[in-house]
């Protein structure tokens, strides 16, 4: 384990077992329908437009997350970090966010001021994620309506799919006040954003972009066209693209990302990209890839923006196991063909791969996946440690999620999780004219499992809240 993460646990443990500098620092801000949440990894909250009225900070600064930095500081664990007390608990050697994002350069010399600051103050955060619109050209298996623009219109068309919770049903998403603002209407947080953004700016650290889709967004312009006109030279700048976007879009894009850089108007560039992974597999996952489309567009940044940094993020999910060797094999050629030649340049050089494993929906986690599944993963690890460029992070994201796969879920929530999948990628293959079964001929045992559990539990529907609407689907899935 590295000696300086160790050092920064064990800081964080001398406040509080749960103590995160994230929950000051970081924030992700949902402008489309008004929630935030501090990290990325606890579900949304709601930011009370009353709230905004007193402070444009309060798009990070809720009275309900600073009840939870409370919580940290008195050694009270918040509920909602769930994502990093299940990674500390798998194994006493992993290494959950809580540590990871603290050591950050963004977070890590503001330590002692979270420490010591009211548990109430307003803090100005040093790292900005923003997603100003839902608008998305994908529709990708673990996505949702409130991110994507296109899945709002499916089940707008067709209802929530039929899963033991009615996964996406646009009541519950409009009770949960989580239903996307159209980007075409006045936006009191959008309005809020932008009051706050001249006094946010000089303080960022980090701040990305995304969505939806980014590049769809004429707010994504705005900003790469404000930083053009007031630099902020040690700014690390981000944008996430699924970049499967128009050609012209995409070229006003790298346009004044290279200005940007070439100008020196920030201090580092950086462009993610989300692939889960390899081929016909990942278009399956992120309806609307154009997987060699998507492997040209990487280059075209590559070579357009030099010296900058791409991120690959694989949202790693029960589909991803089978092909992951054949996209690590391509993300391999590309570090050959566009390598960081900068002296000390780290290991995987322009590019990285960030390896967060997938929780929501939970029937597309890797945790559905039987033991086999398990074998295959260790066997990926055991490639990528004889890589000849070794990349510990990625080992070490890979390793955790080993860990987790090692402590099964209960045999309940596991069988509901598994006919949620046979149900949800039933569903998925009528409406979209996809084949799971002919995109994933390696999983034809799993998806058999999964089918036998779907109609194992057939009969306790009514208890799980679905009704004759479900059994109805169900059967004519299975004429198909």
């Amino acid at each position: 384990m590295n000696r300086q993460l160790e050092e920064m646990r064990a800081r964080l443990n001398t406040v509080s077992p749960y103590f995160c500098l994230a929950k000051w620092y970081q924030v992700t801000i949902h402008l489309q329908n008004g929630q935030t949440h501090s990290c990325h990894h606890p579900s949304t909250h709601v930011v009370p437009v009353k709230e905004l009225a007193r402070s444009a900070s309060a798009l990070h600064n809720t009275s309900f997350k600073k009840q939870r930095r409370r919580e940290m500081l008195t050694g009270v664990r918040p509920a909602e970090c769930s994502y990093c007390w299940d990674v500390e608990e798998a194994s006493p050697d992993n290494l959950s966010d809580r540590v990871l994002k603290s050591s950050n350069p963004w977070a890590e010399p503001s330590f002692e001021a979270a420490q010591t600051m009211p548990w109430d103050a307003d803090v100005m955060p040093t790292y900005v994620e923003i997603s100003f619109s839902n608008v998305c050209n994908f529709r990708c298996s673990y996505c949702c309506p409130k991110d994507s623009s296109k899945w709002y219109e499916e089940i707008k068309q067709h209802g929530p799919y039929p899963t033991s919770g009615r996964l996406h049903d646009l009541k519950d998403l409009a009770n949960w006040k989580q239903l996307a603002i159209p980007e075409r209407e006045e936006n009191p947080y959008v309005d809020a954003f932008w009051r706050w953004w001249p006094e946010l700016y000089p303080n960022l650290k980090v701040f990305r972009v995304t969505g939806g889709e980014p590049l769809l967004s004429k707010h994504t312009v705005r900003v790469l066209e404000w930083i053009v006109d007031h630099p902020h030279p040690s700014l690390r700048l981000a944008v996430n693209s699924n970049l499967v976007v128009p050609d012209e879009l995409y070229s006003k894009f790298l346009d004044l990302v290279q200005k940007i850089v070439q100008q020196g108007c920030v201090g580092k560039f950086e462009l993610y990209t989300s692939v889960d992974a390899y081929g016909p597999q990942a278009e399956y996952i992120r309806n609307g890839l154009n997987y060699q489309k998507w492997l040209a567009n990487v280059r075209l940044f590559l070579e357009t923006v030099p010296d900058q940094h791409l991120c690959i993020m694989c949202t790693f999910n029960a589909l991803s196991v089978t092909s992951f060797p054949q996209l690590y094999a391509d993300v391999t050629e590309l570090r050959r063909a566009y390598p960081d030649t900068r002296p000390g340049a780290a290991p995987g050089g322009r590019i990285s791969i960030d390896l967060p494993y997938l929780r929501d929906p939970q029937h597309q986690s890797v945790m559905v996946l039987p033991p086999l599944y398990g074998e295959r993963v260790d066997d990926i690890i055991a490639e990528l440690k004889r890589a000849p460029e070794v990349i510990h992070q990625e080992i070490t994201q890979l390793t955790r999620i080993r860990s987790l796969m090692r402590t099964p879920w209960p045999e309940e929530k596991l069988g509901v999780a598994r006919a949620d999948f046979f149900r949800f990628f039933a569903e998925h293959d009528g409406r979209r004219g996809t084949s799971f079964l002919e995109t994933f001929p390696q999983m034809a045992g799993f998806w058999e499992m999964c089918r036998e559990q779907a109609d194992s539990i057939g009969s306790s529907v009514e208890a799980t809240g679905l009704n004759r609407w479900f059994r109805s689907r169900m059967a004519s899935m299975r004429g198909k």
